[in-house]
């Protein structure tokens, strides 16, 4: 058996090119997965003070495989390539704001960039980031529900609930998994894997969602109607619809339409991204 999986081996395909301990790059195929790309980077933090990379080239075109190590390898040995370990917080969450985050509704925005904030006051700005730990993931849990770390700002100085929590935690692992898929222009990613992927993250377990009773709406429309009647046609819609009073703010005339009594909601506005009609 380990004759035949040893044999299986040696008939697999694989092309290498550069100098040992240098820029010594490998191709190679791994059976239905593709053509992967091999090498090792330098890493401070790593055994030996080097690291191996290995990576998905997406294809299984052979001579388009040697083509990408042999311009990897040479850029290895200009000195081009940037090593991951280089990576820190600061620089992940100026690119993410610069590429990403301007692609999310004003209000995802402004709460990307309070959160970032918040990041670099917590782990540090010069802080590597695939040096993260369950270690510092742990220590930002505990300090953000106790409100000992919180955005800028005099009202958010408070403890918090787990869906808080959650929802900075998902904004961190989101920009990590970005910069595993985002190229950094010479052929790897800015981060060869996300240091926190698979942490429990936390989560509410009964979240309160509070009901009315028709005589208290009733009261709502009253008090909204003297305030303002277009306060009054919000609550109306968020009643009528259960949509939110963000996706309602949002709405233009052209989503309207009164011949056939119906109003598009624009996926850009809603919080799942679902463009939907709903019946007026």
């Amino acid at each position: 058996m380990a004759s035949a999986r040893k044999q299986k081996r040696s008939r697999a395909w694989s092309y290498a090119t550069g100098e040992r301990g240098r820029n010594r790059i490998r191709v190679y195929e791994w059976g239905s997965k593709g053509i992967y790309l091999d090498f090792f980077e330098l890493a401070p933090e790593a055994p030996g003070g080097r690291r191996r990379v290995r990576m998905a080239l997406g294809h299984a075109d052979r001579e388009q495989a040697k083509a990408k190590a042999d311009e990897v390898a040479l850029a290895f040995r200009r000195g081009e390539l940037r090593s991951s370990a280089s990576l820190t917080l600061a620089m992940l969450f100026d690119m993410y704001a610069r590429e990403v985050t301007p692609s999310k509704c004003a209000a995802q925005q402004a709460h990307d960039r309070r959160c970032f904030e918040m990041f670099l006051r917590f782990f540090g700005s010069n802080r590597k980031a695939c040096t993260l730990s369950r270690i510092e993931w742990d220590r930002f849990v505990g300090a953000r529900r106790a409100g000992a770390i919180a955005p800028k700002g005099p009202r958010h100085r408070q403890r918090v609930r787990d869906r808080t929590v959650q929802q900075n935690l998902r904004l961190l692992l989101a920009t990590l998994n970005w910069a595993t898929l985002a190229g950094d222009g010479s052929g790897q990613p800015f981060l060869e894997r996300n240091p926190l992927k698979g942490l429990p993250v936390p989560k509410e377990e009964s979240p309160k969602r509070p009901v009315v009773t028709e005589e208290q709406y009733q009261k709502l429309r009253e008090a909204a109607r003297a305030i303002s009647p277009r306060l009054e046609c919000l609550l109306s819609l968020a009643h009528e619809t259960g949509h939110r009073a963000a996706s309602i703010r949002q709405l233009r005339w052209s989503d309207l339409d009164l011949e056939r009594k119906s109003v598009v909601w624009r996926g850009e506005n809603d919080k799942i991204r679902f463009e939907h009609t709903t019946p007026l």
